[in-house]
């Protein structure tokens, strides 16, 4: 735990959940996200082996349109991959693209699994 400006920061970062992970591992995807920092999503799918044909940024908070999405889903089929996007942009999909997209899964991980209990307890 540090302090910044007199406050509390307790550190953590975002990893993937194994179940997830484990089922895009060494896979060939084209990637699709509407987050700040789509970047750091398309360098997870990196990290765990998947092999990016494609990696699409969109504005944060991107509403999809039912044909943005069967484009991502016809560029993966013709290139033998699968569309694969966060969490957060799978609920913004229409009802009807959903079953042709992954998700990755994340979980929090803190710095110290401790750090909020202490910090509450002391209050």
């Amino acid at each position: 735990r540090i302090q910044k400006a007199g406050k509390a920061v307790i550190l953590g970062r975002l990893t993937p959940e194994r179940e997830t992970a484990a089922a895009l591992d060494d896979r060939k995807v084209v990637a699709f996200a509407g987050i700040g920092r789509p970047d750091k999503f398309f360098e997870s799918l990196r990290a765990l082996g998947c092999e990016l044909l494609d990696a699409v940024p969109y504005p944060d908070h991107h509403v999809y349109k039912p044909d943005e999405v069967m484009w991502l889903v016809e560029m993966a089929a013709a290139t033998g991959a699968k569309p694969v996007t966060t969490l957060k942009d799978y609920v913004r999909l229409p009802e009807e693209a959903k079953p042709m997209v992954e998700t990755l899964s994340v979980t929090l991980e803190w710095a110290d699994e401790f750090a909020l209990d202490k910090l509450l307890s002391a209050l």
